[in-house]
C-alpha cells in the first residue's frame, strides 16, 4: 500500500512549500508533489518533513546539525525514512539560516 505524507514544507534538495510525497510498499520515494486539495489518506503534519536515506545510522544531535546535507543523498527510486522537525522556524528554513529562534526537536515517523 502506497502512504502520501503532506506537510507545511518538505525539505528535499531544496523547499517545497505545501506539498506532499509518495511513498511505496518498501518505503522508496516516488514522488513529491503540490497539494492542492485534501486527499483521502494522507498524513499531515505541521512543519518540515525530511527524506532521508534509510540506510542512514545517525543520531538525532548530529542530523538535527546536519539534516540539509543529508537531503541531497536521496534519489526518487530510493528507499527512505521519513523525519518529521518541529520548532525551527519555517522562515529560517527557507532562508537557510540556523537562528530560528527556537530549539529545533526532529522526529522519525
Amino acid at each position: 500500500m502506497r502512504r502520501r505524507v503532506a506537510a507545511h514544507y518538505i525539505w528535499f534538495q531544496g523547499i517545497y512549500k505545501m506539498h506532499y510525497l509518495e511513498l511505496d510498499e518498501t518505503h522508496c520515494l516516488l514522488t513529491i508533489r503540490p497539494l492542492e486539495e485534501e486527499m483521502a489518506n494522507t498524513e499531515f503534519y505541521n512543519g518540515i518533513i525530511i527524506p532521508l536515506p534509510r540506510e542512514l545510522d545517525i543520531q538525532e544531535e548530529t542530523l538535527i546539525d546536519h539534516w540539509k546535507r543529508f537531503t541531497q543523498e536521496v534519489e526518487p527510486g530510493q528507499p527512505v525514512q521519513l523525519y518529521h522537525l518541529q520548532g525551527l522556524s519555517q522562515t529560517a528554513a527557507e532562508l537557510g539560516t540556523n537562528n530560528g529562534g527556537s530549539c529545533p526537536h526532529i522526529q522519525r515517523l
